[in-house]
């Protein structure tokens, strides 16, 4: 390897995005890029001047790919990252790393045998006022933490459930609904600020949507500190507020810790409200630029360990976990994400 790591980048609907990404990172470039539609790979290949292909297998073989960044829809995840792994490219993978626990083990076991390394994408840890909070509660600043709220609400109009993204609506590609897709970041944010879940209680629900999957949920944890958090996810809330450029409608996102010592809001990633016993917050250095950056300065031996970087058991843990809430939903009953049976089936074969 050089002084920057080489991506494809396969599936370039959502990873279109990631492509100019890489063009602002340094220690990162962009080799290649894979598309199944080939006028759309021939279209980010021409725009980005690299080569572009309709296969993925085609680019494993280059020398200048070092990790192949994975977008297509998340039951289709398992088939890719396994001819990935065994030509011993390391694996970037969007949320969720599959659509049940059983195809996540299948990733994980072959790129552990492969020795090659496999992290997640979760955005959210890296814009400047989430790292802010999670740094501030490994500090100690808000003392032990007491209740979290977490929520990623967001309007998906008809369109994205149809067409090419058809797939979003099943159990089969996508896991769910709003659980399995938008959710997955606030259940992320609440697990890598308040640790590890000891049982979840959830309702979920399809409100505005004709479709087979959930558009709205919530739900209640303890956590195994003993703190309460609650989650919200819905893909019905219409707002001004974050449009989204590539599927239309705008978004929210929050996060709130109360401790002992002091309480931090934020919403849309930005800190609302801060009350500590002590001053205020620092700026706290060494945040990555972007998910390329961590797996670049990771791939490169410039950090050992980044508390932004969700590598492989992370990245396994919201899958659980968003199983947990299904379960849960089902059930009526509280759910210990760690011991409850059939975890590792889609969700939908339960139901």
């Amino acid at each position: 390897m050089t002084d920057q790591i080489g991506y494809a980048i396969v599936g370039l609907g959502y990873g279109g995005t990631r492509c100019e990404m890489l063009q602002q990172t340094p220690n990162s470039r962009l080799a290649a890029v894979v598309d199944r539609n080939e006028d759309r790979a021939r279209e980010y290949g021409e725009k980005y001047s690299v080569p572009w292909f309709t296969n993925t297998e085609d680019v494993l073989s280059r020398d200048d790919v070092d990790v192949v960044g994975i977008y297509t829809p998340s039951g289709l995840h398992l088939e890719t990252a396994l001819h990935v792994a065994a030509a011993g490219k390391h694996l970037l993978l969007t949320k969720p790393m599959e659509v049940s626990l059983e195809r996540c083990d299948e990733i994980i076991r072959a790129c552990e045998s492969a020795g090659v390394e496999l992290f997640g994408e979760f955005y959210l840890r890296y814009h400047p006022d989430n790292w802010r909070l999670k740094r501030a509660i490994d500090q100690g600043h808000l003392g032990q933490p007491i209740l979290g709220e977490f929520g990623f609400k967001c309007f998906r109009p008809a369109a994205y459930y149809t067409a090419d993204g058809a797939w979003r609506q099943t159990w089969e590609l996508n896991g769910g609904g709003v659980v399995m897709n938008q959710a997955l970041h606030a259940i992320d944010m609440l697990t890598w600020c308040l640790g590890e879940v000891a049982s979840v209680q959830a309702v979920t629900g399809t409100y505005s949507h004709e479709i087979p999957v959930e558009d709205t949920a919530a739900a209640i944890f303890t956590m195994k500190s003993g703190a309460t958090a609650v989650l919200v996810g819905t893909t019905t809330f219409q707002t001004t507020s974050g449009m989204d450029d590539v599927y239309g409608g705008g978004f929210t996102t929050r996060a709130e810790v109360n401790g002992q010592r002091g309480s931090l809001s934020l919403i849309d990633d930005e800190i609302k409200m801060e009350k500590l016993e002590q001053g205020h917050l620092g700026e706290y250095p060494g945040r990555p630029a972007n998910v390329f950056d961590d797996v670049s300065s990771s791939l490169l031996g410039l950090t050992q360990k980044s508390p932004t970087l969700a590598r492989a058991r992370e990245s396994r843990r919201v899958v659980e976990i968003a199983q947990a809430i299904y379960q849960s939903a089902e059930l009526k009953l509280p759910v210990d994400p760690g011991q409850s049976e059939g975890l590792n089936q889609p969700a939908g074969n339960r139901r």
